[in-house]
């Protein structure tokens, strides 16, 4: 998951849902926490390059827009602290983002639940 905040704008999570999970995670077993940040670090480059297509991961973007003209307000965990909110959900397709739904969230709980069921739509759609 990558944190995007524009105090001016918007504020965004980006998750990304390995198409073949197991591997992805065998990358990470037995490295050291700097093999594993310079792993999370070429992975984000190559996200934000458009250099891993959809065979490698699905990216789905859920968008907070600021429409209010209010500074977006993070607590330390980077989470967002006012509710309820307007959330946009986009795929990554290519080098573009199509968007794919909108749903208003009352609560963190909720909020990650979301995203939670986004993921695992994507893991059960691949696996069909």
């Amino acid at each position: 998951m990558f944190i995007y905040h524009n105090t001016q704008s918007a504020y965004a999570k980006i998750i990304c849902i390995p198409a073949q999970p197991a591997d992805w995670n065998a990358r990470f077993k037995g490295k050291s926490v700097t093999q594993k940040t310079s792993i999370t670090k070429t992975l984000a480059q190559g996200i934000l390059n458009h250099a891993f297509g959809e065979k490698q991961f699905a990216i789905y973007a859920f968008v907070q827009e600021n429409n209010d003209k209010k500074t977006i307000q993070i607590d330390k965990n980077n989470n967002l602290i006012v509710f309820p909110v307007k959330i946009h959900i986009y795929k990554n397709v290519g080098a573009k983002w199509k968007p794919i739904a909108q749903r208003t969230v009352a609560n963190r709980i909720a909020y990650q639940q979301l995203q939670y069921d986004v993921a695992n739509a994507s893991l059960y759609a691949k696996a069909i």
